[in-house]
């Protein structure tokens, strides 16, 4: 008959956890779905760091931080709505016509509530005019939102004038918050990292977030679990409206005025924004985290080109190139796993 163990013997028969060896450390890093892009991104930050000496100055990073401040805004409610397998292509023509209803408003009002009436204006629109037929009547994503996109961008035609910009007079905090600067830090900074802070932990900590990964992943299932689809659906078009009406303030701000032609391609800067953060266009993968790096690599791209004299006609060149690079890879990394699945089921 065996006999227990004493505590000490025990003790002694226990394994001593391992710690990580350095190889693992830095495979498990590479194998990190965003490892290619910080690595591009450092090349290409390092080789305008030679090439143009203005790159890495204060002023440079900025102002190119100011720059794209709209991008960054609105790639990060752009992901939101690919998280929950749709896509947005009339964010372009809505942060215009967003514009103009600030124009409308910006008249003996104070600037603060001109701009929480313009993010408000911009929510509604968005969840009435995309969200509803989409989450509501189940149409598609991509027919309802080119035709919207048509729809803004002629309405902005129309009101004024057939191309005429209008000029904002006195925007007063609109352009403090686009131009101005708290300390050393700009504004659209501070901007940037409040909604990057927002959308991270709406998708992280909230019952929302949760939805919209289950939408995205399977929205059959998602139903069937009790969550309301077409809800998430119209909240999700109502966030992305409220990040148009952000854009359409920074963007005021910038120009002092609103402008028909303005935004022209923003929608797909930004759906190659978050595909090249690793969002999946399937849906139910991905973060903001991901999309703000993205951001930040295609605003240093291009701010480098723009420094050495590159047109901006081959700047769009190159970001649809790495659109559809993106696109690519998304693909060819959903077949992957889908095969490392299959071999781990058999």
């Amino acid at each position: 008959m065996s006999t227990p163990l004493s505590t000490r013997e025990s003790d002694s028969l226990v394994v001593p956890a391992r710690k990580p060896s350095r190889s693992s450390l830095l495979s498990s890093i590479t194998r990190h779905p965003l490892a290619p892009l910080l690595a591009l991104w450092i090349a290409v930050v390092i080789y305008f760091w030679i090439t143009e000496p203005r790159y890495l100055t204060g002023s440079n990073i900025s102002n190119m931080l100011q720059q794209n401040s709209i991008l960054f805004v609105v790639a990060l409610a752009e992901t939101v709505i690919l998280l929950m397998g749709a896509v947005d292509l009339s964010i372009g023509g809505m942060v215009v016509l967003i514009g103009l209803v600030l124009l409308w408003i910006n008249h003996g009002i104070p600037s603060v509530l001109v701009i929480i009436l313009t993010v408000v204006a911009g929510a509604a629109l968005s969840a009435l005019v995309n969200g509803v037929p989409i989450g509501g009547w189940r149409m598609n994503p991509f027919v309802v939102t080119l035709g919207t996109a048509a729809v803004f961008r002629g309405l902005a035609n129309v009101f004024t004038g057939g191309g005429n910009t209008k000029i904002i007079n006195n925007p007063g905090f609109v352009s403090t918050l686009a131009n101005g600067s708290v300390g050393p830090i700009p504004a659209a900074v501070i901007v940037m990292a409040v909604a990057l802070l927002i959308f991270w932990a709406l998708l992280r900590f909230t019952y929302f977030g949760r939805d919209v990964y289950a939408v995205g992943g399977n929205p059959e299932a998602a139903a069937l679990s009790g969550i309301s689809v077409a809800r998430v659906r119209i909240a999700g078009f109502g966030l992305l409206g409220a990040a148009g009406g952000t854009a359409a303030v920074l963007q005021a701000g910038q120009l002092s005025s609103v402008a028909p032609t303005a935004a022209v391609g923003l929608e797909l800067t930004a759906i190659a924004a978050v595909l090249l953060g690793g969002t999946s266009l399937a849906g139910g993968k991905g973060g903001v985290i991901g999309t703000s790096v993205a951001v930040l690599f295609l605003g240093s791209l291009s701010n480098g080109l723009d420094l050495g004299g590159i047109s901006s006609f081959w700047q769009n060149v190159v970001t649809g190139f790495i659109l559809f690079t993106a696109v690519g890879f998304d693909q060819l990394r959903g077949q992957l796993l889908a095969r490392r699945t299959r071999r781990e089921t058999t």
